[in-house]
């Protein structure tokens, strides 16, 4: 939990015990920074503390009410009305407003192998069957740094990278890329688009990827 001098609380609620499912208080608070993010901190007796970010950015909270030009007006979206009243989706949703706004990379998917595991009838990315050896088509760790970094350079931050193919987790370097994006600072979080084929079949694949998780 931050200091009090770096959080504001925004309501005291009744949440759930994501151990064991008991009825707990809990508190939904945002942080002083920019871009300000909202968690909700719960309070079991038996399993303690557990936060979890709920918004990762409080102009898209629907209690996040302060100034009208960095929050949000009338239920969850943000409002082109400066008064607040009328809920649109953005400010520059009203066509009165010439300015359009100039924005970081909200989601960048990135495909990191070009193969798969599995045989659809139907597959979206058309991949090719080859789970390992020479069928294995996946893109190096270098090329693929190279490309994440051109991203951040052009667009700034990334808020979130997804790594899809194919199936990602097939990549020779999957664990290795994992590591080099949490150490990333121009990314605040990683989604993997995978099938679940490795975690459910390999023992201490999911170790490794726990692993990662609860380093944030």
């Amino acid at each position: 939990m931050l200091p009090a001098s770096l959080k504001e609380t925004l309501k005291k609620t009744t949440s759930r015990c994501p151990t064991c499912q008991a009825s707990v208080p809990a508190e939904v608070w945002k942080t002083t920074g920019t871009p300000a993010k909202v968690y909700l901190t719960r309070n079991c007796t038996e399993h303690g503390e557990a936060t979890a970010c709920i918004a990762s950015d409080a102009r898209f909270y629907w209690l996040a009410k302060g100034d009208p030009s960095n929050a949000c007006g009338a239920g969850c979206a943000c409002s082109a009305d400066p008064t607040g009243i009328n809920g649109t989706l953005g400010r520059n949703a009203n066509a009165a407003v010439p300015e359009v706004e100039v924005l970081s990379t909200c989601l960048a998917l990135i495909e990191i192998v070009d193969s798969c595991n599995l045989a659809c009838p139907t597959c979206f990315a058309d991949s090719p069957v080859g789970a390992a050896g020479d069928r294995l088509k996946s893109h190096s760790l270098e090329s693929l740094q190279s490309r994440i970094r051109g991203v951040i350079e052009r667009k700034g931050k990334i808020e979130l990278l997804q790594l899809s193919g194919g199936e990602p987790t097939l990549h020779p370097q999957f664990f290795e890329l994992l590591d080099w994006i949490h150490d990333e600072p121009g990314i605040d979080y990683c989604l993997v688009n995978t099938n679940g084929v490795r975690i459910a079949k390999e023992e201490g694949f999911l170790e490794e990827l726990g692993k990662r998780g609860r380093r944030g």
